[in-house]
């Protein structure tokens, strides 16, 4: 929202487990752990939510959606927090993303969702810098309530119309000829004349789409033999083995690269040796397998060299393809060796180093989060490029601390259930709990 920055944080109330959930830290390299059924899977949908809202392309009030794969958060009702005897009802949810964590110029936005017909409707936006507040709530479908620091001004125009007014003439209608502009957005002009601060970052929005990619926690399957077929990126990982065939077959120096990266990961984590594309005849349409060398001089179908390579592939593709992208991916250990695991967290490090993508990362691994702390310690990475959210759950609701690292890797602001679970199991194999 300011320029070409990330978001730095995701507020969440009244979603699920989460009665509030106040600042958690997002930074080019994010890890989420914690025990099963804390929340990690719904703050990574939210979080995809309100990028594609307000980030991915432009902005689009109406394209939301909180079952697009391979997140399926449900109907209206199965996100809304549920009740208990001391709560009263609540009959709407909000998340938001928020773009300074400064003490001071703190800047938010929040979308406010109500029970439209059973699915999620979003009523209001709400924006803050510091203490200074413009909502935006709709009456109906023609008209609207602008309230700004408590003054409330009706306009009977959509919320979509509003910005997109915004959006092709600028946002200068607190200028004085501009005196025929309705009152209400002479005054949504003013404060995002404030909140940009400048015709660049403002002309940066605009422009500027961020990239999303969402990874499933399982990725395709592998198959002997594929028959090509249209090239639709999926979160199952499904377009790429089509994709590696399509470079190995027309775009030979992007093959190449691509084929020397793979290669690389493969050697360093100890997975395989090689990997290559066998076409079936010189045509496009001709049937091919995807092939790796693992310890013999020989190359084997990807069905036969263990499920962890088929499961890593679309991983490693679809991150060394992209530059400045938002990767949310969940659980990219499943199937592998905690050597693979280990140099898996060092591949996203380098990415981010490299490439400028970021990762929110939902992972029950301690080879990874490890492997992490060894390269803040080495310098591989700043560890204020690093945060570590752990989701604590605490009677009927579920706290999510923000951990951070010093410049060795040591964890700092742990709370004492972090490893207290590790800790038992440990004290138990010494003898020392019964």
């Amino acid at each position: 929202m300011l320029g070409d920055s990330w978001p730095v944080y995701i507020d969440i109330n009244n979603v699920r487990c989460f009665q509030s959930l106040a600042n958690a830290r997002v930074r080019p390299l994010t890890l989420l752990v914690g025990e099963n059924s804390t929340g990690k899977t719904t703050l990574l949908g939210c979080y995809a939510v309100l990028l594609r809202m307000f980030h991915v392309g432009p902005f689009r009030l109406e394209d939301f959606d909180f079952n697009e794969a391979p997140f399926n958060l449900g109907s209206f009702k199965d996100i809304v927090r549920t009740q208990n005897r001391n709560e009263s009802e609540t009959d709407e949810f909000e998340i938001g993303l928020g773009y300074n964590a400064d003490d001071t110029n703190k800047k938010s936005l929040s979308a406010i969702f109500k029970n439209v017909d059973g699915q999620p409707f979003l009523n209001s936006l709400v924006w803050r810098i510091d203490e200074t507040c413009l909502r935006i709530e709709r009456l109906n479908k023609q008209s609207l309530s602008v309230i700004v620091d408590g003054e409330s001004m009706e306009l009977n125009v959509p919320l979509e119309i509003v910005f997109a007014t915004l959006r092709f003439r600028g946002v200068h209608y607190a200028k004085e000829d501009t005196k025929n502009i309705p009152k209400g957005i002479r005054e949504i002009g003013r404060f995002f004349d404030t909140w940009w601060g400048s015709d660049d970052s403002r002309e940066q929005f605009w422009s500027k789409s961020f990239l999303l990619r969402a990874l499933a926690p399982l990725r395709a399957s592998p198959e002997r033999t594929y028959n090509p077929a249209k090239e639709t990126t999926s979160p199952a990982g499904n377009h790429v083995p089509m994709m590696m065939m399509r470079l190995s077959r027309s775009q030979k120096k992007s093959w190449k690269k691509l084929h020397d990266q793979l290669v690389t990961f493969g050697e360093e984590s100890g997975m395989f040796s090689d990997i290559t594309v066998k076409n079936f005849g010189q045509d496009m349409s001709d049937p091919f397998q995807i092939q790796v060398k693992v310890r013999s001089n020989t190359h084997a179908n990807l069905m036969d060299v263990g499920y962890g390579v088929s499961q890593c592939l679309p991983i490693l593709v679809d991150v060394n393809d992209s530059k400045e992208t938002q990767f949310i991916l969940q659980q990219p250990e499943v199937h592998l060796h905690p050597r693979v695991q280990a140099e898996l967290a060092t591949f996203f490090v380098q990415s981010v180093n490299t490439a400028k993508n970021r990762f929110l990362i939902e992972t029950h691994s301690d080879y990874i989060i490890d492997r992490v702390r060894i390269n803040v310690r080495q310098g591989l990475i700043p560890a204020d490029d690093v945060s570590i959210l752990y989701f604590e759950p605490k009677e009927d609701s579920v706290a999510v601390h923000n951990l951070w690292m010093d410049k060795y890797g040591n964890l700092e602001g742990a709370p004492q259930g972090y490893r207290g679970f590790f800790l038992r199991e440990s004290d138990l194999l010494l003898g020392f709990e019964k």
